[in-house]
C-alpha cells in the first residue's frame, strides 16, 4: 500500500512540474535561489521516479517474459504434434489416391475395351446386313445394344469409386519438380553457363587454354 501511495505521489509531482516551470520568473536572487531548489527538486523526483517504478517496471517486464515464454514453449507442443501427424496424413492420403487414381484407371481401361466390342460388333452387323445375312446381323445389333448397357453399367461404377476422404484445415498440393533426362535436348535457353567455373579455369590457365565456345581475351585495367 505504501508503495502505491508513493507511487500516485509521484506521479501528481511529474505531472505538475512542466506547468510549475512554465510560471517560474526570475527576477533577483531570492527568486533564482527559488528556481535552483525547484531545479533541484525535479532531480529528486527523477531519483524517486527509478527508486520507486524500476521495480515495477522490471517486475512486470519479467512477468511479460515469462509469459511469452510460456506461451512460446505452449505454442510448440501444438506445433510439433502437427509435425508429427500432417505426415502421416498426407501419407495415408497419397496411399488411398494411389489406389483411387488406380482403379479409376482400370476401370476407364473396362470400359474402353466395352466400347471397342461395341463398335466391332456393330462393324459386324452391317457387314453381315450388306452380305444379305439379315437375321444374324440382327442379332448382332442386340449384342451391340446389350454392350452399350455394360458400357452404362461400367461407367456409373466408376462414378461410384470413393473420393480420398477429406481433411478439415489440411489440404495438399501437388508441387512440379523437375529432373534432367537428356541434356543435349535441353533447349539453350535453359543452359546457364557456369561463369565462376569459367573464370577461375581461365585465370588458373593465365589465358593459355581453350574452351569450345569460349573466346579467351585480355583486359588491361
Amino acid at each position: 500500500m505504501e508503495k502505491d501511495k508513493q507511487i500516485t505521489l509521484i506521479r501528481e509531482q511529474s505531472f505538475s512540474l512542466p506547468d510549475e516551470a512554465n510560471h517560474i520568473v526570475i527576477l533577483n536572487d531570492e527568486s533564482l535561489r527559488e528556481a535552483n531548489n525547484f531545479y533541484q527538486g525535479c532531480k529528486v523526483i527523477i531519483e524517486n521516479i527509478h527508486r520507486h517504478m524500476d521495480p515495477v517496471r522490471d517486475a512486470n517486464y519479467k512477468s511479460w517474459k515469462e509469459s511469452v515464454n510460456l506461451i512460446n514453449k505452449l505454442e510448440e507442443l501444438p506445433k510439433k504434434a502437427m509435425g508429427i501427424t500432417k505426415p502421416k496424413m498426407i501419407a495415408y492420403k497419397i496411399k488411398v489416391q494411389a489406389e483411387i487414381d488406380k482403379k479409376e484407371e482400370e476401370a476407364r481401361a473396362k470400359i474402353e475395351a466395352e466400347r471397342k466390342k461395341a463398335e466391332e460388333l456393330l462393324e459386324k452387323a452391317a457387314e453381315q446386313e450388306t452380305a444379305g445375312e439379315v437375321e444374324k446381323a440382327d442379332e448382332t445389333f442386340e449384342e451391340a445394344e446389350a454392350q452399350e448397357e455394360v458400357i452404362k453399367d461400367s461407367t456409373l461404377k466408376m462414378k461410384e469409386i470413393p473420393k480420398a476422404p477429406d481433411t478439415k484445415g489440411m489440404t495438399m498440393r501437388r508441387i512440379p519438380k523437375w529432373k534432367l533426362i537428356d541434356k543435349s535436348l535441353v533447349p539453350s535457353e535453359y543452359l546457364t553457363l557456369d561463369t565462376v567455373k569459367i573464370g577461375a579455369v581461365v585465370r588458373a590457365a593465365k589465358g593459355e587454354i581453350k574452351i569450345p565456345g569460349i573466346e579467351v581475351y585480355f583486359e588491361t585495367v
